[in-house]
């Protein structure tokens, strides 16, 4: 199932909420607790609602294991930054578009991370 084409290029909200709704991974960016002082990056799956939406939530999740490198770092400092491009939907390859123009998006999200155990 392809997503639909994004909004026009002079809707950068549109754009950035089409972005994070079709991108199937992220770079998570994190103050690194094992590497005390640096950054520490990864690239995660994540998810902005179920695909056949309309629309996203705006608030990305990802889904990991308490034992992992990230979910560590949530620990011990909840800062992060969730780092995408509009090639993680294929759309820029699928349109012959490169990856490093500017006409194929980017969007960083930065906040706080927060643990939930339940999702209605």
């Amino acid at each position: 199932c392809a997503e639909p084409a994004p909004p026009p290029y002079k809707d950068l909200v549109g754009n950035a909420r089409w972005i994070v709704k079709y991108s199937n991974v992220s770079v998570v960016a994190t103050h690194s607790s094992f590497l005390a002082g640096y950054p520490f990056a990864q690239s995660k799956d994540v998810a902005d609602g179920l695909f056949n939406e309309t629309f996203g939530t705006g608030v990305p999740y990802i889904y990991d294991s308490p034992f992992a490198t990230l979910a560590k770092d949530f620990t011990a400092n909840p800062k992060v930054t969730f780092a995408y491009s509009a090639e993680f939907t294929h759309y820029c390859k699928n349109n012959d578009i490169d990856n490093d123009s500017p006409t194929c998006g980017k969007v960083m999200l930065s906040g706080e991370v927060s643990t939930i155990s339940d999702v209605d």
